[in-house]
């Protein structure tokens, strides 16, 4: 922590400190607030009495930041930001999540690998939501570089390896790295069953499952949906009713409408008990992920029945999330099952004014939202409309800059016209779950 009472200006060059502009205004700024100045060795006078002056780095250490902390103060702010990192998406606070978890590897010394593997794990997970693919992936390299010493190979535990790879797993899919995101989504469902972490297993299960789907491997996504369940029930009911969720969408890509049709009415069983004890009871999620397992299926009609629910157009209404896929699995229902160019027209609507439908959208819902302007412009394209390249290239524009949409955009500039429409529909199946 920087000493109190203390302002410090210079330029770090190298280990050097040197010197700036400004200095009369800022020692006059420091004097007026009783504050001592620390500025460059060369800038202060020798009988300035009101500046102090240093030269290296390790000067500038010693004098302006206060003794390093204990091990026992270390791991309460890691407890502490571990805590934070719980609540990024109760009201969107992934920003303010970030700037602790950051702060709080500044603090976290060399000689504790444990602690710093876990926290640029955290730190990972929190560039990620912010739609920071490549700030996500150089924390990753960062600590599995820390791994790759011989005393982490003895202080790093099991579990904080497991988020790491489990992170990897998600920020490469992030990115559409397929093949390399299950891989790791792999790694880590190993290194948690070997260890018998079943708190960690449990989202490792579900990643590489989320990696299964992207991959068009429904029923490799079903198997591991599955066994995320059982662990579930097991270890927390109270959160089988999401598990569930992702097991019903994983079940209508498989093609089994009856395993789908079952998990949601338990999973809206247990959302809708949930919701009667006072507790978030995602009864919004459930149904929309049984509209999508529903539009996969065909079934678009019944899907409609489904979303037409207070819960999910209260969600529609306010909550980008899941409200922003409840607009997707809507639209598209509704579209599908049209009896009238009006109704076609509607569901369009819908998904183009996605990005418009709140107040704010923080960078990784910019995507969601782009994403559904994007199965809006498809659906264009195969009716044999002419489709805005400009507006297209703006979507995807609002996507992670990643290789594979970056070959799409390359795709549209050398033909000047929109890409095929099989290549978008690729793109789409694999972004949805990225």
């Amino acid at each position: 922590r920087v000493r109190s009472g203390l302002a410090v200006t210079g330029a770090l060059l190298g280990r050097a400190i040197g010197p700036v502009d400004g200095l009369d205004a800022k020692r006059e700024a420091c004097r007026a607030r009783g504050v001592a100045l620390l500025a460059s060795r060369g800038d202060v006078r020798a009988d300035d009495d009101t500046c102090e002056g240093i030269d290296e780095l390790e000067a500038l250490v010693e004098r302006a930041l206060e003794p390093g902390a204990s091990d026992a103060d270390v791991e309460a702010e890691v407890r502490a930001a571990r805590d934070r990192s719980g609540s990024g998406w109760n009201g969107y606070r992934w920003p303010s999540v970030r700037e602790t978890i950051a702060r709080t590897l500044v603090r976290v010394p060399d000689r504790r690998p444990d602690l710093r593997v876990e926290v640029l794990a955290r730190l990972a997970a929190a560039e990620r939501h912010l739609g920071r693919t490549r700030e996500s992936l150089s924390c990753i390299a960062r600590a599995e570089a820390i791994l790759g010493t011989p005393v982490a190979r003895i202080a790093v535990p099991d579990e904080p390896r497991v988020r790491l790879w489990r992170q990897k797993a998600m920020t490469l899919l992030q990115a559409l790295s397929l093949r390399p995101a299950r891989a790791a989504a792999k790694r880590s469902v190993a290194i948690a069953r070997r260890a018998r972490l079943r708190g960690e297993l449990v989202p490792s299960l579900g990643a590489e499952g989320l990696c299964a789907l992207a991959s068009q491997r429904a029923h490799e996504a079903v198997a591991l949906f599955e066994e995320a369940l059982e662990h579930t029930l097991a270890h927390r009911p109270s959160d089988a009713a999401r598990s569930r969720a992702y097991l019903v969408e994983a079940l209508g890509h498989a093609g089994d409408a009856r395993g789908a049709h079952k998990q949601y009415e338990l999973a809206l069983r247990e959302a809708e008990d949930d919701a009667r004890r006072g507790r978030d009871g995602k009864i919004e999620w459930v149904r929309t992920s049984y509209a999508e397992a529903l539009v996969a299926l065909g079934r678009s009609t019944e899907a409609l029945a489904v979303l037409d629910h207070a819960s999910v157009e209260g969600a529609i209404a306010s909550a980008p999330l899941p409200g922003l896929r409840a607009r997707r699995w809507l639209a598209l229902a509704t579209i599908a099952s049209a009896a009238s160019e009006r109704e076609v027209q509607r569901g369009l609507s819908w998904l183009e004014t996605s990005p418009d439908a709140y107040e704010a959208l923080e960078p990784a819902l910019r995507t969601t939202a782009h994403v559904n302007v994007l199965h809006a412009l498809r659906h264009r394209m195969a009716r044999g409309e002419v489709v805005s390249v400009e507006r297209l290239e703006a979507s995807l524009r609002a996507l992670p800059p990643v290789p594979a949409i970056a070959r799409l955009s390359a795709q549209i500039h050398a033909s000047g016209g929109a890409p095929s429409a099989a290549a978008l529909d690729l793109l789409l199946r694999t972004v949805a779950r990225a």
